[in-house]
């Protein structure tokens, strides 16, 4: 499991993920918590990077209504 993380050289970088909703969005008061299952991770030139499988995500502050099987960018 521990190999299966978002490469080093991301850490801190803006970049673009795109994929499915695959798990109930666990809902906070300031935060929104899900898994996304990753079609693709790029950075701001376009590059596209190899990615998880599947991420956790954290949406703060003001957040959308998701639900399982979503598509999201």
């Amino acid at each position: 499991m521990l190999s299966d993380r978002l490469d080093r050289q991301l850490e801190g970088r803006q970049l673009l993920v795109e994929g499915k909703v695959v798990s109930l969005p666990e809902k906070f008061t300031t935060v929104m918590r899900f898994d996304l299952q990753v079609d693709r991770l790029a950075d701001a030139t376009g590059k596209n990077y190899q990615a998880p499988d599947t991420i956790r995500l954290n949406w703060y502050r003001t957040y959308p209504e998701l639900r399982p099987g979503e598509y999201w960018r």
